[in-house]
């Protein structure tokens, strides 16, 4: 698990979308929701030891003990957790589930508010990015909000255990063994099958399009402990 300092977060009155922290009074557990960071999977399993069967709409069950933007001062002080990922990574996965896949079952574009206009279904990557980095934390989906702003508020870190989603199976197991969770995750990836997809987010880069999602998730990248990750990126970009 990795500890992190505290940092200055300049933050809006006004959101487009608040963050989502998922109650669980009877184990005095929070679980703060970080998009695209295997929440279906979490979801899926906490609802296991609930013994709930929930929709196929699982973010939107009515099991669901959900606070948005801040805990009221009954869960305030429960323990809170949730999961990071890879930022480079994280932006590929939102592309291929919210761009690519309800083009390819003809669903309705998921980015369809009057903020993201230029975020258009079956898009190439580098127009879906060219589209987000400029939209300001504030203003984005929770899908392609920065994790920094969602995990902190006024310099404050919001959780007390962060997981990575690049050592999922071993964080989980820590975190299951606490609550008594099953201690391995129920497996729901929706973009991991989308037809004509690389599975290797680093295809879907080039230099200019690495540098561009660095600049728009550079808290993301400097203060959650992923400059290896751009890095790493970098190189192979230039092997490539």
């Amino acid at each position: 698990m990795f500890k992190f300092k505290k940092f200055l977060v300049k933050t809006s009155l006004i959101e487009h979308e608040r963050r989502s922290f998922l109650i669980f009074d009877q184990q005095n557990l929070v679980y703060l929701k970080t998009p695209k960071v295997a929440c279906s999977s979490i979801l899926l399993t906490i609802s296991e030891y609930y013994g709930v069967k929930v929709n196929p709409s699982i973010h939107y069950d009515n099991f669901w003990h959900v606070q948005r933007g801040k805990l009221n001062k009954n869960s305030a002080n429960y323990y809170k957790f949730t999961f990071i990922r890879n930022p480079f990574d994280r932006l590929v996965s939102c592309y291929k589930s919210k761009i690519l896949l309800p083009y390819n079952l003809k669903q309705p574009p998921h980015f369809n508010a009057p903020y993201f206009s230029t975020i258009q279904p079956n898009s190439s990557f580098a127009d879906f990015v060219q589209s987000i980095a400029n939209i300001p934390d504030f203003m984005a989906d929770q899908h392609f909000k920065s994790q920094y702003a969602i995990l902190y508020d006024k310099n404050k870190l919001l959780v007390d255990w962060i997981g990575r989603f690049e050592n999922l199976e071993a964080d989980w197991a820590e975190l299951a063994k606490k609550y008594n969770f099953k201690p391995d995750l129920a497996y729901h990836n929706s973009s991991h099958n989308v037809e004509n997809t690389y599975q290797d987010y680093r295809l879907y880069y080039t230099k200019e399009l690495a540098d561009m999602v660095y600049k728009r998730y550079q808290k993301d990248v400097e203060l959650l402990g992923y400059s290896h990750a751009y890095q790493k990126l970098l190189d192979f970009l230039e092997k490539s």
